[in-house]
């Protein structure tokens, strides 16, 4: 059977350090081939002891999927294909010894401007590795990006980064739309800029945070939490809490829902209205099923390249595998600062 390996970094920040699953590699190496090489794609050689050594300096460069292993002068070859996707490339080499593991990224999209890099996250997982931007044209407009199903939900944390404008004609710009599957004409939670604040919706009810004109085209990074339990939520502009309360939508849950970024739906992954869509550029939305640490937001509010993705759902997943779906929405390749 392949040997599923994992090897996990662990990135140390100051006092305290912050952890993500991501950084961590589970593969399934395929059985070595003797006397086999892969040839024309070689992106690193090094020196190294032994065979393992060799698949171990594999793990620990992202972008490597296989590696050729000379036993006579102990170099390493860490390759970013395989036969797999390459096999006219595996060559008859005396002395080298080829070895791959299961390339996952086969048949998965990754945005504009990213790399898939295999076993981050979970044996048969990926991650697209670099940053990509989504620009909402800035006229009336019905586009947004999608995900659904969610999962249960009773708990959650969504992070973004955003940066728009004031838009002749919109009452109101919306950052994130939740609609629970069962109660399709009401926000289970929507998030929206209007005024000079944020305003949260959820059931029928809402809070509108002061936070000052966020639309002023400038960048901003918002964190909002939420539990059942109590009804508690936290909301965090620029890595600054804002507001918080408890006895906000307590006790509720969805079992499946829609989640919309850049507009406000009035049905379960519908019913859009042009003067409610979102207006500039997003950047990083993700969501998790558990409420982020200070030390996390932190973190998160530094740089959208922060190496902290949701576990519910990934900035990444909002690409859509039919492109022609984004209709007026431009995803390009963001440089991470």
């Amino acid at each position: 059977m392949p040997n599923d390996i994992f090897v996990c970094f662990l990135l140390i920040i100051a006092v305290s350090s912050v952890f993500n699953s991501e950084d961590c590699r589970i593969v399934n190496w395929r059985f070595p081939a003797e006397h086999k090489a892969l040839q024309g794609h070689v992106i690193a050689t090094v020196s190294v002891q032994t065979g393992s050594a060799c698949e171990t300096a594999c793990h620990q460069e992202p972008n490597c999927v296989s590696c050729n292993f000379n036993r006579e002068n102990l170099t390493c070859e860490l390759s970013n294909s395989s036969d797999q996707t390459h096999p006219d490339s595996v060559v008859d080499a005396p002395g080298w010894t080829y070895n791959a593991f299961e390339n996952d990224c086969i048949g998965r999209s990754c945005p504009p401007g990213t790399v898939c890099q295999v076993g981050y996250g979970g044996l048969g997982e990926y991650r697209c590795k670099g940053q990509f931007i989504a620009h909402f044209p800035a006229t009336l407009h019905v586009y947004a990006l999608k995900f659904h199903p969610l999962p249960l939900i009773n708990v959650f944390s969504v992070s973004v980064w955003f940066k728009t404008n004031l838009v002749s004609g919109s009452n109101h710009q919306t950052i994130v739309s939740i609609v629970a599957k069962d109660y399709p004409k009401i926000d289970a939670f929507n998030i929206d800029l209007r005024g000079n604040g944020i305003r949260i919706e959820s059931n029928g009810k809402n809070r509108l945070i002061s936070s000052g004109e966020l639309r002023d085209g400038n960048w901003h990074h918002m964190v909002f939490t939420w539990s059942a339990a109590n009804g508690d939520w936290e909301l965090y502009l620029n890595g600054t809490l804002s507001d918080s309360e408890s006895g906000f939508s307590t006790g509720f849950s969805m079992a499946s829902g829609y989640l919309v970024a850049g507009h406000e739906q009035d049905s379960y992954g519908g019913g859009f209205e042009k003067n409610q869509g979102f207006y500039g550029s997003m950047v990083g939305l993700n969501l998790w099923s558990r409420v982020l640490s200070k030390s996390e937001i932190t973190h998160l509010a530094k740089s959208w390249c922060a190496p902290l993705e949701g576990d519910l759902v990934k900035w990444r997943q909002f690409y859509p595998s039919d492109v022609s779906s984004l209709g007026g929405i431009q995803i390009k390749a963001q440089r991470c600062e």
